[in-house]
């Protein structure tokens, strides 16, 4: 008998905790505490704005995915985190609709462990170190083309750095010239080549 996240991993929508923080293992990160939240929350706001989501936010999307905010350590110190989650096919409305809330989101609209995401919503990445940046950067593309290559994923730029990582080689799109900094990769018929 097949699982219901077995047909996800099958369809490229996956939404199990293991499968997810085991791809964000493959480059170092780990998922972050509480603690390491509120580190990762802290050089986000530095390097790209305090107008992020808090690490309460952060904190209670992570206690209903189990996979959404993950860090690289160098040492005991936190230099890279990458923040993303799943949504419900309400989410995906959100979205589309220019209604969605990305620092404050509907806790009902974040997909549950085990359910069918309609849409992945990244917060984003940042790092202190070369290093820290380019694993979360890296882990986010290997998400996307092992986990969620079936389904659409969104994030914002926020900075002049981001835009260009973002739009370049990650290789998103403006979603709508009505918001430039709502970007996305549209979902794929066949998993991306490595």
């Amino acid at each position: 008998m097949v699982g219901v996240a077995q047909i996800a991993e099958m369809e490229g929508r996956i939404s199990a905790p293991g499968r997810i923080c085991g791809v964000a293992a493959e480059f170092g990160l780990k998922l972050a505490t509480d603690d390491e939240i509120a580190a990762a929350r802290e050089i986000t706001a530095q390097l790209i704005s305090d107008g992020i989501a808090s690490a309460d936010v952060f904190g209670a999307v992570q206690k209903i995915t189990h996979a959404s905010v993950f860090v690289y350590l160098e040492g005991r110190a936190v230099t890279g985190m990458l923040g993303l989650f799943l949504v419900r096919a309400a989410g995906l409305r959100a979205i589309e609709a220019g209604a969605f809330n990305g620092v404050n989101p509907d806790l009902d609209l974040v997909a549950r462990p085990g359910e069918m995401p309609a849409a992945c919503y990244g917060w984003g990445f940042a790092g202190t170190t070369d290093v820290g940046r380019g694993a979360a950067v890296k882990a986010a593309v290997a998400m996307r083309n092992k986990l969620f290559w079936r389904i659409p994923v969104f994030t914002r730029t926020a900075t002049p750095d981001g835009v260009r990582v973002i739009t370049g080689r990650m290789g998103y799109q403006v979603f709508t010239p009505n918001d430039p900094t709502l970007v996305w990769l549209p979902p794929s018929p066949e998993a991306p080549t490595p």
